[in-house]
């Protein structure tokens, strides 16, 4: 079975929000943005190409395959693809839709207006707008088409796949119901990734424990944290130089008898290029009262973390 961090590590992967139905496409674009930008819900991480991307259970009823492409942007101007899934009992029509984005200090991504050289401006998709019969899938291809000579570093694009509903006698217009959004990555020329750790924290006063680490990007292209922590009675941690990346997560009683009382992954959100942002690691057990080591074996962009926190659960 997969653990806490694992399961929350995959869904930050997943782009998922509902958007009131007075809300048209046909509106103009600025709208648009503005309501995405109050509404989206968007956690990135490194996810496998291979993973579905579906929403919550009981809010709608698709999902796309893979959810997130990190490409090169080249002379020739390859293909891509994913595939929509009707997982309902009816028809589902789409309409799929691409935007430039960032973002913000709570890693919330904010819709924002093009520029010359975001992705969104060179992106080419096809179709744009389907109906999945219940059951069925459909293919979405695009091209990256630079329309200006890139700059090195990295561009970004989301691509939105909406359900909306199908056309009746009593509806006039196309209004969104929900969507799942894709994150591409378009890296051009040379590509630094330059991740700083400037401070790891423990917030005082949490049970379970609760870290903070503080990050910055300073080269052209976005960075990650990958790696695990392991949080040990301090009476049997054998030092940060002595520890390595545990096997198995999820044997507790193996862990307990090496003195370790939790264990999980470190979160991978993406900290974009020119940003410096706090992520938080909440870990997932209830201590005991006592001594512990919360110990981080690691990387971020290529840099090993290696460090042995201590700290008190008091009585």
């Amino acid at each position: 079975m997969r653990n806490k961090q694992e399961c929350m590590r995959d869904m930050h992967a997943i782009t998922f929000l509902l958007i009131p139905h007075s809300c048209s496409f046909k509106k103009e674009r600025m709208k648009i943005w503005r309501i995405l930008n109050i509404l989206v819900f968007l956690m990135l991480a490194w996810y496998s190409g291979n993973t579905l991307a579906q929403a919550p259970a009981g809010a709608i009823e698709f999902g796309i395959s893979p959810s997130l492409f990190q490409l090169t942007i080249g002379a020739q101007n390859k293909t891509e693809s994913f595939r929509v899934f009707n997982f309902g009992a009816r028809p589902m029509k789409f309409q799929i839709s691409v935007h430039n984005w960032e973002v913000d200090e709570a890693f919330n991504v904010q819709v924002i207006p093009p520029t010359e050289q975001s992705l969104d401006q060179w992106i080419v998709i096809n179709p744009v707008e389907f109906t999945v019969a219940p059951g069925k899938s459909q293919v979405v291809r695009f091209a990256i088409r630079p329309r200006v000579q890139p700059e090195p570093g990295e561009h970004r694009a989301i691509l939105y796949t909406c359900e909306v509903p199908i056309k009746t006698e009593n509806q006039s217009q196309s209004n969104i119901v929900g969507c799942i959004g894709a994150a591409v990555y378009g890296d051009y020329g040379e590509i630094s990734r330059i991740g700083i750790l400037h401070d790891v924290t423990l917030v005082s006063a949490t049970n379970p424990v609760l870290a903070r680490f503080d990050i910055s990007s300073e080269g052209n292209a976005h960075v990650r944290m990958d790696g695990q922590y392991a949080i040990w009675k301090a009476s049997a941690y054998p030092g940060t130089e002595n520890t390595t990346r545990l096997e198995d997560m999820q044997d507790a009683e193996k862990l307990a008898a090496q003195g370790i009382a939790d264990a999980g992954v470190l979160p991978s959100l993406p900290v974009l290029p020119g940003t410096r942002r706090t992520m938080e690691l909440q870990t997932s057990m209830v201590l005991a009262p006592g001594e512990y080591v919360l110990d981080i074996n690691g990387s971020l962009s290529g840099n090993a973390i290696d460090q042995g926190i201590p700290f008190s659960i008091p009585k």
